[in-house]
């Protein structure tokens, strides 16, 4: 489905980048979304765990079934499609004790993601669809989109290039986290 995200983030006063990891399970978790041009930061979806839980009746998940988009079960919500520029995705596959991250998104793509506000709350659901055979382990995967929101293989194209290239030899190097607690 997508279980986290990362991605860059620029401060709007200083223009510092950084770039930042979230996860869906914590409360009130917020992701970046590119709406008519304009980038900001909206709840990644709702949780029982979310201080206001009980103030919203829009969805309590993170994730949009692409089909059920398609069978207008959103438009109750008056939805607008919106970019998620992630970096990269992260989901637990079956039978993994730990989470995977999936290869970087190319240049030019995003998630897609569905825009809904309620009482003056915008919340954001990663759009899915059903995996193809390189992703069998997992349940939905993320829709990949382009900036005009024509669907793109781009994800399908990355895992095959990171999953089909030998590996270089060298030192082992210690993880820097340039991605956690951002």
């Amino acid at each position: 489905m997508c279980g986290g995200m990362k991605y860059r983030h620029t401060d709007p006063e200083t223009g510092e980048i950084t770039a930042r990891t979230v996860y869906f399970p914590r409360p009130q978790a917020l992701i970046p979304i590119i709406d008519e041009g304009a980038e900001s930061l909206v709840q990644w979806g709702r949780r029982e765990t979310d201080p206001d839980f009980h103030s919203f009746d829009v969805p309590h998940n993170g994730w949009a079934r692409l089909e059920s988009i398609e069978k207008e079960y959103w438009q109750r919500f008056e939805p607008a499609q919106v970019l998620i520029p992630a970096l990269e995705f992260c989901e637990k596959p079956e039978g993994f004790e730990r989470s995977v991250w999936y290869p970087a998104m190319r240049a030019n793509t995003y998630l897609k993601g569905l825009k809904l506000i309620q009482h003056d709350k915008t919340f954001v659901y990663v759009v899915t669809h059903p995996p193809t055979e390189i992703f069998r382990d997992i349940d939905r995967v993320p829709v990949i989109v382009n900036a005009d929101f024509e669907i793109q293989d781009s994800l399908e194209c990355a895992f095959e290039e990171a999953i089909t290239k030998k590996p270089k030899r060298s030192k082992p190097t210690t993880q820097l986290g340039l991605f956690d607690n951002l």
